[in-house]
């Protein structure tokens, strides 16, 4: 799964928990990643995500049902180790561009 698709998939699941603000801003930057000039700082933005104060780490998500919100913070788990793997500036070579696509 590419980044595209992850932050697609971390997209819906920040609705899916009333995180409405958090949502558009990721789709904000997801739609830079389609643009080659902008997909690099994109991309360390959604890093930031992941890490940042607030972010996909220590999300609780607001819904009603107590395991329905663990699937979706373990979801979100997962794919927020995805976007660091997928955003590793060690990891850029020649199949760079295929990351970000």
């Amino acid at each position: 799964m590419n980044l595209y698709a992850v932050t697609e998939r971390v997209e819906r699941l920040l609705r899916e928990a009333h995180e409405q603000r958090r949502a558009d801003w990721l789709a904000e930057r997801r739609e830079r990643l389609e643009d080659p000039a902008k997909a690099a700082p994109a991309a360390n933005e959604i890093r930031g995500i992941v890490h940042g104060m607030g972010g996909l780490l220590d999300l609780w998500p607001d819904v009603e049902d107590r395991d329905h919100a663990r699937r979706i913070r373990n979801e979100l788990h997962d794919l927020a180790e995805r976007i660091i793997e997928l955003t590793d500036p060690s990891a850029s070579g020649p199949d760079d561009d295929a990351r970000h696509a």
